[in-house]
C-alpha cells in the first residue's frame, strides 16, 4: 500500500492491529485502485467523527507497515468565508447539523439559517417563570380595577367603572424556538 486516496467503503470501531494495546479504535475500510484494507481513522485529541460510506479519504504511512487515513473529502461544496470555520455532522452528499463560527463573532448552531436578529440567548424556563409571575400581578391588578366602585354622584349609588380593565391572555410559550444564535453584542 501506498500515500493516497481511497474510498471509504465501511466504517467501524475496532482493533487496529498495526498498534500494540487493547484500545478501541475507529477503523475505517478503504479501498483503493490497489487493494482493500482496514486502516485507523487518526483525528486530533479531542475530536471523535466519523466519515460517511463513501467519503474519500487520504491515506499516509506513519512507520513500517502502518497506515492511517487522516482527512477526507465528503463531496459537499465548502460554504464557509475566508477566516470561517463550519463543523457539520452529514450523510452521503449532504450537509446536517451543524455549527458555524462567523468571522463577525457570531456563533450559530442548528441545521437550517438562522436569521440575525438584534436579541440576545436567554434561559427560556427562567424567563417564563418571571414572565408568568408579571402576568398574574397583572391580572390581579386588572381585577381589583375592575371591581372597586365609584360614586355616581355626591348622593348618587356606586358604580363600577365604565371602561372594566382587560385580563393578559399573553403566552410566552410561542417565543420558545428549537434554534439557537448567539451573536456579538451591538
Amino acid at each position: 500500500m501506498n500515500n493516497g486516496i481511497g474510498k471509504i467503503t465501511r466504517v467501524s470501531i475496532g482493533q487496529n492491529d498495526a498498534r500494540t494495546g487493547p484500545a478501541r479504535r475507529l477503523v475505517l475500510q478503504v479501498a483503493t485502485s490497489e487493494n482493500v484494507q482496514d486502516l485507523e481513522h487518526m483525528q486530533p485529541a479531542g475530536e471523535d467523527s466519523a466519515p460517511a460510506t463513501g467519503d474519500e479519504g487520504i491515506i499516509m504511512q506513519v512507520a513500517d507497515d502502518f497506515y492511517v487515513v487522516i482527512a477526507f473529502d465528503d463531496g459537499i461544496t465548502p460554504e464557509a468565508q475566508e477566516g470561517e470555520k463550519i463543523i457539520y455532522a452529514h450523510t452521503p452528499g449532504s450537509r446536517e447539523a451543524f455549527i458555524k463560527l462567523g468571522v463577525d463573532g457570531e456563533i450559530s448552531l442548528g441545521n437550517k439559517t438562522v436569521p440575525a436578529p438584534d436579541d440576545y440567548a436567554v434561559l427560556y424556563n427562567e424567563l417564563k417563570r418571571e414572565f408568568n409571575e408579571l402576568k398574574q400581578k397583572f391580572n390581579t391588578f386588572v381585577d381589583t380595577y375592575s371591581n372597586h366602585l365609584h360614586a355616581s354622584s355626591p348622593l348618587g349609588p356606586s358604580v363600577p367603572p365604565s371602561s372594566p380593565g382587560m385580563r393578559s391572555t399573553a403566552d410566552i410559550t410561542t417565543t420558545k424556538s428549537g434554534y439557537i444564535r448567539i451573536g456579538k453584542e451591538v
